[in-house]
């Protein structure tokens, strides 16, 4: 198979990202050293190559500065935001995993993203892998390319997850940033693998959790079942996650 090198039109990719939008209005692309948007409305995205073969594009968005807790449920809905664009520019079954990554069918993560507030500016921080052949899913795309129906470019997959995640956020917004009327809740679960399945969560304090996963609370925590014991965990208490059911492809 002949290797693509990603590439992004910075032109072309702010007039697709802004034209119409209630949120984004900056959009630019940078160098790989500086990816991060500073101005609410603003997006820079950069391409990365970690190793040979493998490209990264990783993007950033500034939203005005929210809750001390907004953070958390902002990172999840833009891994929603990630499976959903995803799935519908590559057709593959991609799943998150809280609380900020996203794994392909094989349990491989392929993409992430992080919110971090700090003063007035929330900054969410995207990434997502591509391998030699310009789709996502970089080391493991000849494994993976079964599932593909369709194959994205790099900018046309980051406007799309950037549509989407604008949908979520404006939705959010709408209900006053209360994640439960606003259905975030609900659609997080459902593009979810982590959720109603057997998990293994791995704490920062160095110690292993075990449990069913039951779902999220309205402050974005998760809630595992561990015997007779529940326990919250928030995204600060855990260094990774695990589901330890096969995911549906």
């Amino acid at each position: 198979m002949t290797a693509t090198v990603p590439t992004l039109d910075p032109t072309s990719f702010a007039v697709d990202l802004t034209a119409g939008s209630r949120l984004w209005g900056d959009a630019r692309v940078a160098s790989d050293t500086d990816d991060t948007a500073s101005a609410p409305g603003q997006v820079v995205v950069g391409l990365r190559c970690p190793e040979p073969g493998t490209h990264e594009a990783h993007f950033s968005v500034a939203l005005r500065g929210h809750e001390a807790d907004a953070p958390v449920w902002i990172t999840l809905m833009a891994t929603t935001a990630l499976v959903e664009a995803i799935r519908g520019d590559t057709g593959v079954a991609v799943w998150s995993v809280w609380p900020d990554s996203v794994v392909a069918p094989d349990g491989q993560v392929i993409a992430g993203a992080e919110a971090q507030g700090a003063g007035d500016t929330t900054t969410v921080r995207f990434h997502v892998v591509f391998g030699s052949d310009g789709i996502p899913f970089g080391p493991a795309s000849a494994a993976l390319e079964q599932y593909a129906a369709e194959r994205p470019g790099v900018q046309s997959l980051v406007v799309e997850v950037l549509r989407a995640f604008e949908r979520l956020y404006l939705r959010w917004s709408d209900f006053a940033r209360v994640p439960g009327p606003s259905g975030l809740v609900a659609d997080y679960a459902s593009f979810c693998g982590s959720v109603k399945v057997e998990i293994e969560a791995g704490l920062r304090d160095g110690g292993l959790l075990i449990g069913t996963a039951e779902g999220v609370d309205t402050d974005g925590r998760l809630v595992v079942r561990s015997g007779g014991t529940i326990t919250t965990l928030a995204p600060r208490h855990v260094s990774r996650v695990r589901p330890l059911a096969v995911l549906p492809s």
